[in-house]
């Protein structure tokens, strides 16, 4: 069992960016706030990350993450969401 699975890349707006929908229905809950915040965090950085199209969820145990393939998106991305993520994955991950 993995507590993360993170995808890179494929969430804009050009015609191979698929990874959204891909992931999208495999996720049993939605995390949206996860996504939200990096969105936040980089349009306070750059317009262009209004574009972005990263989904975040749970599927079983695991949380999952499709984050942007431009390094630059990547690393602030995953900036913002890091302690949240990390706190994520511990409830997620608790006995039931």
């Amino acid at each position: 069992r993995c507590g993360l699975i993170a995808t890179v890349g494929g969430t804009g707006l050009s015609f191979d960016d698929c990874v959204t929908e891909s992931v999208a229905p495999l996720l049993d809950r939605t995390i949206p706030g996860i996504m939200e915040a990096a969105r936040h965090f980089g349009q306070q950085r750059t317009p262009l990350a209004l574009i972005s199209r990263g989904v975040a969820g749970q599927i079983d145990g695991s949380l999952v993450l499709t984050l942007p393939g431009n390094r630059q998106g990547l690393l602030e991305s995953w900036s913002a969401v890091a302690v949240g993520v990390l706190h994520a994955i511990g409830v997620i991950r608790r006995p039931r």
